[in-house]
């Protein structure tokens, strides 16, 4: 870990997120099927408030503040598409520490919310370290959007270019049961957190209707 023991950070190459959203509502937005889904009207509303878009969720929301990735190879088959994203560029992966352009946290453990704002705990899934960034900026309502956590035929994105292949079974062995380990720190942050994606299998949320969101 990244700090000395007593909650200090040890090296100056991890990045330290600051509470640049204190209070604000937040969109993470994941990489389901059911973003494909999303009207021009959709993300019309979802352009109104802060955004953190995962993965190849930036492609479809370029505008958006925060980008969280934690795999290298999919930064590495992006690379060059990243030139032309200007937001904070945000991971755990190790070999991201010291990469010019790409802010580096230090990887907590796989449940609950990370202990200190240079610290993501990951739940093994990129939607999950992005609920947790959202906390680190001061968010107090973060809603969920493409955050399917099921396959949808038989897809388990939107888009067909993830190369690494992925368990038809890793949503519920790997990806659910550590959502279920957040309420509680949520709770005690007055952190509220909603889902927006139609048909999610991920239940820890209560639902919402995307359109219903634009007036929260």
């Amino acid at each position: 870990m990244g700090d000395n023991g007593d909650g200090k950070k040890a090296s100056s190459d991890i990045w330290t997120a600051p509470k640049m959203w204190p209070g604000a509502t937040c969109y993470v937005i994941g990489g389901g099927p059911s973003i494909g889904d999303l009207t021009e009207e959709d993300w019309g509303v979802i352009k109104k408030k802060r955004t953190i878009a995962t993965n190849n969720s930036y492609l479809l929301a370029p505008w958006a503040e925060a980008l969280f990735f934690m795999d290298w190879k999919w930064f590495e088959q992006h690379e060059n598409r990243l030139k032309r994203y200007h937001g904070l560029k945000i991971t755990i992966a190790a070999q991201g520490r010291g990469k010019k352009g790409i802010l580096f946290c230090e990887r907590g453990s796989r449940n609950l919310l990370g202990p200190y704002s240079w610290v993501i705990n990951h739940g093994n899934n990129s939607g999950y370290c992005g609920i947790n960034l959202a906390v680190h900026f001061g968010a107090k309502r973060i809603i969920l959007v493409g955050f399917d956590m099921a396959l949808r035929d038989k897809k388990h994105n939107y888009h067909d270019e993830h190369e690494r292949m992925m368990k038809d079974n890793v949503y519920r062995e790997e990806f659910l049961p550590c959502f279920d380990s957040l309420p509680d720190g949520l709770k005690e942050r007055g952190v509220e957190v909603l889902n927006a994606t139609p048909e999610s299998a991920l239940k820890t949320f209560p639902f919402v209707s995307l359109r219903d969101t634009e007036s929260l």
